[in-house]
């Protein structure tokens, strides 16, 4: 009969050895802070600082995202490592109406990062523009009677307060074919006299105007001649 060894009991595996490893715990981005870097007003650009705070570690790129009134404004792509863990992104924005507006700045908008905290990727900065006289344009006389009595024979485009480098007056009719166009302008008024391009004069009715600056249109209206 063979020996047993009595030191090593029967049925029983060898010690195992294992391996934990811990998972990565997830990041989280905040939209921290939105704030104007000035007072807004009535068609001026204004620039827009946010802040954002990075907890925890990133390892994709994300955008920070601006809109205004829902509007998208700019879009910044973020790279893993370019910033610190608080950092500010800027925007531009401007409001051609008076009223209530919002601005807001969204990270991660695209949802590509996985984080602890959904719920705080988004800030809003309410916004309210006050139109008074000094940031209105003023259209005088309307009507206008360019009958060459003397009388209310100009209208005025008056756009005093308004912040423009190189505004234009564009004068269409109903149908929207352009009647008149220019860029002369004394102490930030235009004049229009009732003419077309040409110098001959327009028939009574009524007619749209634009006041744009660098292109963009600032104003828009309707002034109508009487004969």
């Amino acid at each position: 009969m063979q020996a047993r060894d009595l030191a090593t009991p029967p049925n029983v595996m060898p010690p195992r050895s294992f391996h934990f490893t811990t998972a990565e715990p997830l990041p989280d981005l905040l939209a921290v802070e939105l704030r104007p870097q000035g007072e807004f007003q009535l068609g001026k650009e204004m620039k827009v600082r946010g802040t954002v705070r990075r907890e925890g570690l990133v390892r994709e790129n994300y955008l920070v995202s601006f809109s205004a009134d829902g509007q998208a404004l700019k879009d910044t792509t973020i790279t893993p490592g370019s910033l610190g863990a608080t950092f500010e992104v800027e925007a531009l924005a401007r409001f051609e109406s008076g009223g209530a507006h919002f601005l807001e700045m969204m990270v991660d908008g695209e949802d590509k990062i996985k984080e602890v905290n959904e719920s705080n990727n988004r800030v809003h900065l309410p916004v309210q523009i006050t139109e008074t006289l000094s940031t209105k344009l003023t259209v005088r006389p309307n009507p206008f009677t360019p009958n060459g009595d003397g009388f209310n024979d100009e209208v005025e485009f008056n756009f005093a307060g308004l912040t423009l480098e190189n505004p234009t007056l564009h004068i269409f009719d109903v149908n929207g074919i352009s009647i008149y166009l220019t860029d002369r302008h004394s102490g930030k008024r235009f004049t229009w006299n009732g003419e077309d391009e040409r110098g001959n004069a327009v028939p009574p009715g009524v007619y749209l105007y634009t006041l744009r600056d660098h292109g963009n249109n600032v104003r828009s209206g309707y002034v109508v001649v009487a004969r």
